[in-house]
């Protein structure tokens, strides 16, 4: 009797129970924290690398001579040594770490049309097609345990989950381009390829800008931005505004403007 009179007491107390509850929400309390802060400062990190990775691209390619598919060792490290010194610039060692390796600066082939096989591909040295020319760079910046700086997480921590990498890679191109684009992103599916928010005034004076992402999220306008462009070009198989994600106030000069699908190089 004594032994069925405590088992029934023990099955009927409920003293404990908010602690259980408490702490079975804090994981999930803790999972949306680490999913909003650390998810926030992932995005703010990698917008960094994004920055820097297009500086060291356009710095790299700048210093490209004419050729015929070949540089010289000494032309190659200038490449390379003006493309970290603008990733040094953007991002310093100090504070980031290292941030662009040797390895991933790849002078290359940028093919816009096709000519050596699909288009809008990149041939790095290495492996460029009978006949092409040394024309692009293209740069890959990062943070993460190959280059000894990851990014540290905040909440997601006390899940287990101490740091991460994070990367961004841009190609510049400094051959003939045939479009009178004077913005041109060269990545084939990113989101927010050309992405322009907070309080702007574009003037392009005339000039386009031109995308070769097929994303549906291609260009990213948001906040109060005035836009006065001959033309954005984004190779998205909608009509109208297709491939323009727009939020808040924005203004086109011509309205609307002039959306087309065919981008030339």
């Amino acid at each position: 009797r004594i032994s069925k009179r405590w088992s029934q007491r023990f099955l009927d107390d409920r003293e404990g129970a908010i602690a259980i509850v408490f702490g079975l929400t804090l994981v999930v309390l803790v999972g949306f924290a680490a999913l909003a802060i650390d998810g926030g400062y992932l995005y703010w990190a990698r917008t960094q690398l994004q920055a820097t990775a297009d500086a060291a691209a356009l710095a790299g390619v700048a210093l490209v001579p004419g050729n015929d598919g070949t540089l010289t060792a000494q032309e190659e490290d200038n490449i390379v040594d003006e493309a970290r010194d603008f990733a040094e610039k953007n991002m310093r060692a100090s504070e980031y770490g290292n941030v662009l390796a040797v390895a991933d600066v790849v002078p290359g082939h940028w093919d816009p049309d096709g000519d050596f096989g699909d288009p809008r591909t990149f041939y790095p040295d290495t492996a460029l097609p009978a006949g092409a020319d040394i024309d692009a760079v293209k740069v890959t910046t990062r943070r993460d345990t190959q280059n000894g700086n990851p990014v540290g997480l905040l909440f997601a921590s006390v899940l287990g989950f101490s740091e991460t990498g994070v990367g961004a890679t841009a190609i510049a191109y400094s051959g003939p381009g045939g479009s009178e684009a004077c913005i041109l992103s060269l990545h084939p599916d990113l989101d927010g390829a050309i992405e322009v928010s907070g309080t702007n005034d574009l003037d392009l004076g005339g000039c386009g800008i031109a995308l070769h992402s097929t994303s549906d999220k291609a260009m990213k306008l948001s906040g109060t931005v005035d836009l006065e462009v001959g033309e954005v070009c984004v190779p998205h198989d909608a009509s109208g505004m297709g491939g323009v994600e727009q939020g808040g106030t924005i203004t086109w000069d011509p309205d609307p403007p002039d959306i087309e699908n065919e981008c030339d190089p």
